[in-house]
């Protein structure tokens, strides 16, 4: 009976026992067999969980709009009850109250709630995490059209449904339905990430679970593996095919890079000679003309040499920024209000700098001329009065250097 305030009335006492009589068997046969509890039927002892029973039954026919027991007559119905053994699971129903309800209607007393006030506290739990579950039966659905095939993009509806999970534990933080959904959808989409060879994604999928999944952690990190020993693998082709590159460029400029070593040593003691004679002025001009003759040379043996291959235009442009280098140094010497012979071991500098990170991240074989040009630098500013000299020597033995290790893995290349 509800009243006019909207409150609910159980009315009709007329034959409501005393649970001390229940118990000892004093009651006497009595109420409607389709809601009536087995040992009712039974005429056995009764106690609070028989009531649970028969508000477990009317919560069934409030969800479902039919009595739990149903027969053509009151006997057939008492031994429906007493011989039907199956749970009372209301179809249709949210799967958590359906699960109160079948809990409430067991067979044996012993697995019903153990008093009204443990129902009464199960269906509250389920109408105050009543939103959580709406969002999680969502996310199923979402997760159930991937697995079905259904989906026009498995991914967006795994995001999405992952999202809705997360959604409804921050709502119930102990859902288990969430949980095994959540857990479940980050194993579909770890098995994505798998099947689009992105094993790091897939371990970032697999560590959000709640709980390890052996079997896909051992297929994520034999992937990883997998995709690890691949990268080396192309790694090395890689450097076997850039030795290769480098070694045919040794051999289409090896005579010019002996013409250039012997260059800079003529160039350098005949210019040493004639300044110490008198006869020549190291200015900023006498300078710079040099300069520009080995920059004419260089940019014309890159375009005689010609590209052949990624390498051979990888060292034309090397070779094109050490020849401009010199202007770099003279600019900055000149900015410093240094003469031009001062602005030769800044130049000398600069071109060990280069070689050093071209040694340290391209090729190996140019780390011995970084040291040989560092050398020069520090003994031009101990002997200013042979700066051409000096310049000389370092650049030859730089280039002798760099040859004598082209030398050595071509050698290597042909007997491979």
């Amino acid at each position: 009976m509800v009243g006019e305030f909207g409150e609910v009335y159980v009315i009709d006492w007329g034959i409501a026992v005393r649970i001390d009589q229940a118990a000892k068997g004093e009651a006497t046969f009595g109420g409607t067999p389709a809601y009536m509890a087995p040992e009712m039927a039974a005429a056995a002892a009764l106690d609070q969980r028989t009531d649970v029973y028969l508000l477990g039954g009317m919560l069934y026919e409030a969800l479902t709009g039919k009595a739990p027991h149903e027969a053509p007559t009151p006997r057939q119905m008492m031994a429906k009850v007493l011989i039907d053994r199956s749970p009372r699971r209301p179809a249709h129903t949210a799967p958590e109250l359906a699960d109160v309800v079948a809990r409430a209607m067991a067979y044996h007393a012993e697995e019903r709630f153990g008093s009204v006030a443990e129902l009464r506290s199960a269906i509250g739990d389920f109408v105050v995490h009543r939103d959580a579950l709406q969002i999680a039966d969502r996310a199923e659905a979402m997760l159930a059209r991937v697995e079905r095939a259904e989906a026009e993009d498995p991914r967006t509806e795994l995001l999405e449904a992952r999202s809705s999970f997360r959604s409804a534990l921050s709502l119930w933080e102990a859902s288990e339905r969430a949980l095994e959904g959540l857990d479940e959808c980050l194993d579909r989409l770890t098995e994505l990430e798998l099947s689009s060879g992105n094993p790091d994604a897939a371990a970032a999928w697999l560590a959000e679970r709640s709980q390890p999944n052996v079997d896909l952690e051992r297929r994520v990190e034999a992937r990883r593996l997998a995709r690890a020993r691949e990268a080396r693998e192309l790694k090395t082709l890689r450097d076997e095919a850039s030795d290769r590159d480098l070694a045919e460029w040794a051999r289409a400029h090896r005579v010019r890079i002996w013409l250039y070593a012997a260059s800079f040593v003529v160039v350098g003691f005949v210019g040493g000679v004639l300044l110490r004679a008198g006869l020549w002025v190291l200015g900023y001009l006498e300078l710079g003309l040099i300069q520009l003759c080995f920059l004419v040379a260089t940019i014309y043996s890159i375009r005689i040499g010609g590209g052949t291959n990624a390498m051979s235009r990888k060292m034309g442009r090397v070779m094109l920024l050490s020849a401009l280098s010199p202007f770099v140094s003279m600019g900055l010497a000149f900015g410093l209000g240094l003469t031009a012979a001062q602005s030769m071991p800044i130049d000398l500098l600069l071109k060990s700098g280069g070689t050093v990170i071209l040694g340290l991240f391209v090729f190996p074989i140019y780390i011995p001329s970084s040291v040989l040009l560092a050398l020069g630098a520090l003994l031009m500013l101990l002997f200013p009065a042979y700066p051409l000299e000096l310049a000389a020597v370092s650049l030859a033995a730089s280039f002798v250097t760099v040859a004598q290790g082209l030398a050595r893995m071509e050698r290597g290349d042909e007997s491979a």
